[in-house]
């Protein structure tokens, strides 16, 4: 059973779409994604693994800012500014979605889809599983600060680093890292990179 800890840190789904067509994935078998991947590559459909993070404490945060800046809005005189800070805070709503296809992998944050991150397979020269380096650890809540490299992170304590053949450096983070590495290098080695 999950401790509350756990629950409230973390709140991850991966599902692989073949077509427009969504199949979750519960386990963190490889060989049966490469097989879902290689079998929609061979008979040339479109696919994408794709993984939510979407903390519960995160959106809890959200929703309460949201509130507060509306309430501030009928209470101020000053309407505009708590009505724009609220909206922007209902973006981040639906945390951070990596998606890894066979054209690129993409990091988007919120119900809009707000890019962060599109690197190309052909733009990647390196996959590595990397421990997030915390600047500040308060149980289940980090911030990350690194000047080498981009961080995209809400929850787990390790991730994805992609080095670009331009010598940059992300770190995507993920709770089965080991798992979301394998995809992109599956993607990698289907497309010829």
């Amino acid at each position: 059973m999950p401790t509350m800890s756990r629950y409230w840190s973390s709140n991850v789904r991966r599902m692989i779409v073949v077509d427009r067509q969504v199949e979750v994935i519960e386990s963190s078998d490889i060989q049966d994604i490469e097989r879902r991947i290689g079998a929609a590559t061979e008979e040339g459909r479109n696919w994408t693994y794709r993984e939510v993070q979407s903390p519960v404490w995160i959106n809890f945060i959200i929703s309460i800012t949201i509130v507060v800046f509306y309430a501030g809005a009928v209470f101020t005189p000053e309407k505009v500014l708590p009505v724009i800070i609220g909206s922007f805070c209902i973006a981040l709503l639906g945390g951070l979605r990596i998606r890894v296809s066979s054209k690129s992998v993409q990091v988007r944050l919120g119900i809009f889809d707000i890019p962060l991150l599109t690197l190309k397979m052909e733009d990647i020269e390196q996959v590595d599983v990397h421990r997030l380096p915390p600047l500040v650890n308060i149980g289940d809540w980090k911030i990350h600060l690194c000047r080498q490299m981009k961080t995209y992170c809400l929850c787990g304590k390790r991730g994805v680093k992609l080095t670009s053949t331009r010598s940059k450096q992300y770190l995507i983070g993920s709770d089965n890292p080991e798992l979301l590495a394998e995809v992109i290098r599956i993607a990698r080695r289907m497309t010829g990179y």
